[in-house]
């Protein structure tokens, strides 16, 4: 495992240390949800923060990690055993520059395919992770 993909694990371990928490359900009221100041310099600014409105039960076991060029990916499954994507991306093209850039749930309308009923999922719009 190169130490790009170890910084990132590392990373990931951080932000699920800070992702927010729900006592009781997997969605977080409040709009728009809230990006704290730990967490932040761990994220790209491509990072959709309405992704914090989904709380990831932690902690995360790594099931497969996927490092191509300014991009790694990191498939992981919840303390649920539900599949999450960690997508971390390059913003300083070095070692400490990796960022995350999404992390989302397998979509639970189109599991990872992008397509329902031979159309663009309307949950995830195609993506095959997270809700639109």
């Amino acid at each position: 495992m190169s130490s790009d993909e170890e910084y990132c694990k590392e990373a990931l371990n951080q932000i699920v240390d800070l992702w927010p928490k729900s006592r009781n359900g997997a969605v977080i009221v409040g709009s728009p949800p809230i990006v704290s100041e730990q967490l932040r310099p761990l994220l790209a600014n491509e990072f959709n923060p309405g992704e914090l409105a989904i709380a990831f039960p932690g902690p995360a076991l790594i099931l497969a990690v996927n490092h191509a060029g300014a991009e790694t990916v990191i498939d992981v499954h919840d303390a649920t055993n539900y599949p999450w994507r960690a997508r971390f991306v390059n913003v300083h093209e070095n070692a400490s520059g990796w960022r995350l850039a999404s992390l989302a749930p397998l979509c639970p309308v189109c599991f990872g395919t992008g397509t329902n009923e031979g159309e663009t999922c309307v949950i995830c719009y195609g993506k095959g992770w997270g809700a639109g």
